[in-house]
């Protein structure tokens, strides 16, 4: 996962280790990187920015312990660290009940805040879904994102004027690519 706040470029690894590029746009560039008690059992995929907790969230494609519910967690930039419970627990019966029919786990790839609603948008390549959490973490939407058009939908963000952009992965067949959603008038 990828994030920019501010002046400050954001990387977290699959492992849970996020890493802080200060100046990343200038030629003297400064790397602090900040361990978490995250590992590779929590397969860490989306990283995304929630301006009003002024944190950014790291969601979870894994449970370490093999469970069906994913995390979102929060690393504050205040103090520097991760919050040591999750925001939010993704219940797959919650977002099961959402789907017409019965699909594969979610497994989270992507995590965006919308930056007026405050809604939660996270992708599943996986399941091919999208899954749309108001303010409060409660899912609303399930919208199902079809192969044809989203190869592996692995990235999402929205810009300040609520434009979404959701990337693929492309394979040999198919060139990867990235969606944009205006918002309506």
């Amino acid at each position: 996962g990828i994030e920019w706040v501010g002046e400050t470029l954001y990387v977290v690894n699959s492992s849970g280790t996020l890493f802080g590029i200060a100046g990343a746009e200038t030629d003297s560039q400064e790397v602090s990187d900040f361990q978490t008690f995250l590992t590779e059992d929590y397969d860490i995929e989306g990283l995304g920015y929630d301006k009003e907790r002024h944190s950014l969230l790291l969601v979870c494609k894994e449970h370490p312990e093999g469970h069906d519910d994913r995390f979102v967690f929060s690393f504050d930039l205040n103090s520097m660290k991760l919050q040591t419970e999750p925001i939010f627990r993704l219940n797959q019966d919650s977002i099961q009940a959402l789907a017409p029919e019965k699909t594969r786990t979610f497994r989270p790839s992507g995590i965006a805040r919308h930056p007026f609603s405050g809604d939660y948008y996270i992708l599943s390549a996986a399941s091919d879904r999208l899954l749309v959490m108001n303010s409060d973490g409660i899912p609303t939407h399930l919208v199902h994102l079809p192969k044809k058009r989203y190869n592996q939908p692995e990235g999402i963000c929205f810009a300040q004027d609520g434009t979404l952009y959701i990337s693929d992965e492309g394979n040999k067949n198919k060139a990867a690519s990235i969606k944009v959603f205006f918002p309506k008038d």
